[in-house]
């Protein structure tokens, strides 16, 4: 800010930030807050997941949770809980994390329902056909395809597998989530 009473106004006006996901942001974006919160007036309040530092391809970097704990040095809480997956599913995430270094135990909320499977694909399309088998299969064995439902990451799996799907004369149906 180059003029302090605009500064005030805003700090003022917007006594906390709220930064969600804050551990995919970019040293510029880190920046930004600092201008919006600075150290010492503003106060902010982070969300963030160590283990899901999935954006560093779009530039963020560990070295900015380093950077705000230095400057905002704030009070630490860790949640435990996890409402949406069973015993199975946190007892896996666990363990990988575990293999990378971080010890931690996840208490499910939701009772458990199925099994995990891994697959390793060397395409988007070699996993759109195992998905696509994996149906057929379960179709064969009397599960009807409205107890089905696939959830993926890429849209690209999507776009292949749902010609797979008519070629099996499987129907389905996209449900797509806007992000708000």
């Amino acid at each position: 800010y180059n003029d302090e009473a605009i500064a005030e106004a805003w700090h003022q006006a917007h006594p906390w930030l709220f930064v969600d996901e804050f551990q995919d942001i970019d040293p510029a974006q880190f920046q930004f807050l600092q201008l919006l919160a600075p150290p010492g007036l503003g106060r902010v309040m982070a969300v963030l997941d160590e283990e899901q530092r999935i954006y560093s391809w779009r530039g963020a970097e560990a070295e900015v949770l380093t950077q705000f704990r230095r400057v905002y040095h704030p009070h630490t809480y860790q949640l435990r809980r996890n409402y949406r997956s069973g015993s199975v599913i946190t007892q896996v995430c666990d363990h990988l994390l575990a293999r990378g270094r971080v010890e931690r135990t996840t208490h499910p909320q939701r009772a458990e329902v199925g099994e995990c499977v891994r697959q390793w694909f060397q395409s988007p399309q070699e996993e759109a056909e195992w998905i696509a088998s994996e149906i057929t299969t379960l179709r064969q064995e009397g599960i009807p395809l409205n107890e089905m439902v696939i959830l993926y990451r890429r849209h690209r799996v999507g776009e292949l597998l749902e010609p797979l799907l008519r070629e099996r004369q499987l129907e389905a149906y996209r449900i797509h989530r806007q992000p708000f």
